[in-house]
């Protein structure tokens, strides 16, 4: 009798340890992968705050069903809606203003490291001319100021020597969407941080082009497809886009910084672009 209680006791305590192991697995895989999401977006909605990082989850969630800007009417520039305007948050930018008034701030952020398959002789330095071109045009942008790199008149750059561009592995000039990849997704990011809290876009992106598959490089950037550019006699992928010219009445400029490094623990032979979007509010005596 006693060898029989003695068999059930050790069947339960088998079995409660079991469905132990198994709820603390369960919790334990979901906070790794919450864990593991955070870090492959390097996102911060601000770091001046005690807010949590946003969800990369819902951020993809919102790339798709956005769209960025999808919103067309003709009647306003760059297609921007009258809807657009009216749902600026105008209790949220006063309190922003009392706070930051003059002051910088740092929406954005995002690292692109190079993975080994990805890698070829010359990705690197073209990748780093291409962020190096667009920072001389970032450096500070007021609402209205218009962007762009090839489909200009003059161009800013062209995929040539004469740029910082060499001779790679796969063709001449391959790489330069590094640079224009992390510009990319800087800018979802900064729209995502900005329109949650403001109700509006910081930019309007008029072109944008993404590639046809994805490459672990740009796993962090719409959905692994990165964004492309391209020139050629017969055709220019370009990406474009102009700052709200509709947030001037509490953002003075808007600042992008690009830049490259050698020494990145988590990259291939250290190789990786990265960057950051601030924003400089204007003083907080701004009528509206």
């Amino acid at each position: 009798m006693k060898q029989a209680k003695r068999h059930v006791f050790i069947s339960v305590v088998s079995f409660v340890l079991f469905l132990s192991f198994l709820i603390n697995s369960f919790f334990a895989r979901r906070l790794h992968i919450e864990h593991k999401n955070f870090l492959t977006y390097n996102y911060f909605t601000d770091l001046e705050s005690k807010e949590k990082p946003l969800n990369s989850l819902a951020f993809k969630r919102w790339q798709i069903i956005s769209g960025h800007q999808e919103v067309v009417d003709i009647k306003l520039p760059y297609g921007i809606s009258y809807k657009d305007i009216k749902d600026i948050r105008i209790s949220q930018v006063k309190a922003d203003l009392q706070r930051y008034s003059g002051k910088m701030r740092r929406i954005a952020w995002l690292m692109a490291p190079m993975p080994s398959k990805n890698y070829y002789y010359g990705k690197f330095e073209n990748g780093k001319a291409s962020a190096e071109i667009i920072n001389k045009y970032t450096k500070s942008i007021e609402p209205g100021g218009y962007f762009y790199l090839l489909r200009g008149n003059p161009p800013r750059m062209h995929i040539t020597p004469a740029y910082g561009f060499v001779r790679t592995s796969k063709g001449f000039g391959m790489g330069a969407c590094w640079g224009v990849s992390v510009l990319g997704g800087l800018i979802d990011r900064a729209n995502y941080w900005f329109k949650r809290r403001y109700g509006v876009f910081l930019f309007i992106v008029l072109e944008k082009h993404s590639h046809s598959r994805k490459y672990a490089i740009y796993q962090n950037i719409n959905g692994g497809y990165g964004y492309a550019i391209w020139e050629s006699p017969n055709n220019i992928w370009d990406y474009r886009f102009v700052v709200n010219p509709y947030v001037k009445t509490f953002i003075r400029s808007v600042k992008i910084k690009l830049f490259s490094t050698t020494n990145y623990k988590k990259a291939y032979k250290g190789r990786a672009i990265g960057g950051a979007v601030e924003i400089v509010y204007n003083s907080k005596d701004v009528r509206f």
